[in-house]
C-alpha cells in the first residue's frame, strides 16, 4: 500500500503526554557495573611511583542502542583525596546510566603527602589523566557502543577544575598517561562548584558549559562562576549558570535533588541527543488498533513528523541525516509545537490503524525546528 493511500484512511489526533524519553527520563531500571578497569599509567610526582589509573563503567542493563553518548565523571577532593567510588558520584553515575548514557567514573593521581605548594603540578597531572580517560573511551568505542562525537565531562570542585582545564587549557598539553592516538576533546562539560585558572584559554568554538555554584561557597567563591560565564559569553561559547542561593561548597544533595534534571536537559540540547532518540513508537499497536508516536525536544520548538515506505539516508548539512525516503514519497503526517514546561518537552500523536493492514512497514522521522535552526531525529520503523 502506498503511503499516500495509507494516509487517506488514517485518522490523526494529538493527546496529552505520558511517555518516557531516553536521555531525559529513567528508561532503564537496572545499571550494570564494570569496576577497576585500568585506563592508563603515570608517575605520581609526589610519591615518584608508577600508578595504575582506574575507572568504573556504568551502563544501562539490557540496552541495545548502537551509538550512545558517554560521560566522564571526575570526583573532587582538593587533589589530595577522592575516588571514583565516592557515594555522590555513584549516585550521579546511576542516574545518568538509567537514562541511557555510558558513564565512566575515574580516579587520577593525587598529591601524597599533601600539596605543600605544588597545586599546579597536581592540576596538570589530573588534567592529563582525565584526557587519557577520554582517549580510552574512544579507543574502546566499539565494544562500549559509544558515539565518539558525544562525550561530556562532569566534575565537582577539583574534579570540575580538571574538566575545565582539560577542555579549555590547551597549553597544558596531552600528557603521557595512556591511549595515544585518540582525541581527548569533549563536546560538553558540567562544572559543579569549580574554577579555571586562566580564563583567557577559553576561546571561541569550544565546548558548551554548564556551571552550578553556590553563592556562599567559602572554598571556590561564586565569583569564579560569574567570571567564567562572562568569559564564555564574551567569546561566544554557550554557557549557562545555575545558582544555588546561599549554597556552600560541595552541594551534592542539592545537585542530585534539584539541579541534575537541568544537566539532563543541557546535554540533551548541546549534544543534539534528539538526533539519537527524538522519536519513539509505543509497543502494542495492532491491525486494527492505534499506533502512538512520541517526539521529544526543546520546549516551544515546532515539529513535523513524516513517513516514507523505506529507510534512505540523505545527509542534510547542519541538521543531521534524513533517514526516510525516497524523497518523492515522504509525507508529513503531523505538525505541532512542543509544549512549554520541562526544558526537554514531548508531544504525542496517536494514529488509527485501519483493519486488515498486514505486511506493510513504514519508516518515521521527526524534524524539530525553531526560528534559527533545525534537528532531524532518529528514524524508526513500524511493521504491520
Amino acid at each position: 500500500m502506498k503511503p499516500t493511500l495509507f494516509l487517506a484512511i488514517l485518522s490523526l489526533f494529538s493527546q496529552a503526554v505520558a511517555q518516557q524519553g531516553r536521555y531525559r527520563d529513567e528508561v532503564f531500571s537496572q545499571v550494570s557495573l564494570q569496576s577497576d578497569i585500568a585506563y592508563g599509567q603515570a608517575i605520581n610526582f609526589f610519591t615518584q611511583r608508577l600508578e595504575t589509573l582506574l575507572l568504573d563503567v556504568y551502563e544501562p542493563t539490557g540496552d541495545s542502542a548502537s551509538a550512545r553518548p558517554a560521560i566522564v565523571l571526575v570526583p573532587g577532593g582538593g587533589f589530595i583525596s577522592g575516588t571514583q567510588t565516592g557515594p555522590n558520584y555513584v549516585q550521579i553515575a546511576h542516574a545518568f546510566a538509567r537514562r541511557g548514557y555510558v558513564v565512566t567514573s575515574i580516579d587520577y593521581r593525587l598529591a601524597r603527602p599533601p600539596l605543600r605548594g605544588q597545586l599546579t603540578q597536581a592540576v596538570v597531572d589530573a588534567t592529563h589523566d582525565m584526557k587519557a580517560a577520554v582517549r580510552w573511551l574512544r579507543a574502546n568505542a566499539t565494544p562500549l557502543r559509544i558515539d565518539t562525537s558525544r562525550i561530556a565531562c562532569l566534575g565537582g570542585s577539583s574534579g570540575a577544575m580538571t574538566c575545565l582545564q582539560a577542555a579549555y587549557a590547551d597549553s597544558l598539553g596531552e600528557g603521557t598517561s595512556g591511549n595515544p592516538g585518540f582525541s581527548s576533546k569533549v563536546q560538553a562539560l558540567i562544572s559543579l562548584w569549580g574554577n579555571m585558572a586562566n580564563l583567557t584559554e577559553l576561546e571561541a568554538g569550544e565546548a558548551p558549559l554548564q556551571l552550578i555554584h553556590g553563592t556562599k561557597d567559602p572554598i571556590l567563591p561564586y565569583q569564579n562562576a560569574l567570571d567564567l560565564k562572562a568569559r564564555a559569553d564574551a567569546v561566544g561559547v554557550y554557557a549557562e549558570l545555575l545558582t544555588i542561593q546561599d549554597g556552600s561548597h560541595a552541594e551534592y544533595q542539592a545537585y542530585l535533588q534539584t539541579y541534575q534534571v537541568d544537566s539532563y536537559a543541557f546535554l540533551y540540547q548541546q549534544l543534539a541527543l534528539g538526533e539519537l532518540a527524538g522519536l519513539a513508537a509505543r509497543a502494542g499497536y495492532a491491525s486494527p488498533g492505534t499506533l502512538t508516536l512520541d517526539t521529544f525536544g526543546a520546549a516551544g520548538n515546532r515539529y513535523a513528523i513524516a513517513l516514507a515506505p523505506k529507510s534512505v539516508l540523505t545527509p542534510v548539512p547542519g541538521i543531521g541525516t534524513l533517514c526516510i525516503g525516497p524523497l518523492q514519497s515522504v509525507v508529513v503526517v503531523a505538525v505541532g509545537t512542543l509544549p512549554p514546561g520541562s526544558r526537554v518537552s514531548e508531544a504525542m500523536w496517536t494514529i488509527r490503524v485501519p483493519p486488515g493492514l498486514v505486511g506493510t512497514s513504514l519508516h518515521w522521522q521527526a524534524l524539530h525546528f525553531d526560528a534559527s535552526a533545525g534537528l532531524l531525529t532518529n528514524c524508526i520503523e513500524t511493521a504491520f
